[in-house]
């Protein structure tokens, strides 16, 4: 999150029952609802406990000193309540997939969700190398298409075939991502709900919000 904080987030079914484990919260639907926070004691460190549901999947943000987040995420895993509970981590590798099968989408049908296929780019100097290099690689193993440019002179020249009129200096590195692009809200929006009624899902359309009941509890 930042220099000072950490977020690790617990999600799935079971996540109430392994951080009541490791805190003394309860976890119950009716007593910790959804988007509620509360900072406690966890694992012996001080976190706070965020609610966010993924639509009906619990889920759960602990939130601490970025000093702690290691010792949090060793706990969760190897501890017992790792074990017990089948506990997975989801990285950047996961990540990297879930990202290559929503750009298949966008692509499988881009008329009709208005997505415009333009790519992008990255370039940096020698300082940020080697986390461009690390991209590259994770894109090339999940078949991402991309092209890393290396050299100033060879991304100079790269720059200037795309842009004539280029004349930035002192890059080293060039990531050109040749998929991915940018979407129209609505008619993207229009496009993805005939997508998932032809998959057989039903939308409630024409519901009116007029109001909201709270129960007291946050």
């Amino acid at each position: 999150m930042s220099e000072a904080w950490a977020e690790l987030r617990l999600v799935g079914p079971r996540s109430r029952d392994v951080l009541s484990q490791l805190c003394a919260l309860d976890f119950a639907p009716s007593a910790f609802a959804n988007h509620m926070a509360k900072q406690t004691s966890f694992a012996k460190t001080t976190q706070l406990i965020v609610r966010r549901d993924i639509s009906a999947l619990p889920a759960f943000s602990i939130i601490g000193a970025r000093s702690l987040a290691a010792f949090v995420w060793d706990t969760l895993l190897h501890i017992h309540t790792g074990h017990a509970y089948g506990i997975a981590p989801i990285g950047r590798n996961a990540m990297g997939k879930v990202i290559r099968v929503s750009v298949d989408v966008w692509e499988s049908v881009p008329e009709a969700f208005q997505y415009h296929d333009v790519g992008s780019m990255a370039l940096v100097s020698d300082v940020q190398a080697q986390d461009i290099d690390s991209i590259y690689e994770r894109q090339q193993r999940g078949g991402y298409r991309s092209s890393l440019v290396s050299g100033e002179d060879v991304v100079f020249q790269y720059m200037r075939g795309i842009f004539p009129d280029w004349k930035a200096h002192g890059l080293t590195r060039c990531l050109h991502e040749h998929q991915g692009g940018f979407v129209f809200n609505t008619a993207s929006m229009f496009g993805l709900a005939k997508k998932a009624e032809a998959e057989g899902a039903q939308i409630l359309s024409g519901v009116e919000v007029t109001g909201f009941e709270c129960n007291g509890d946050g």
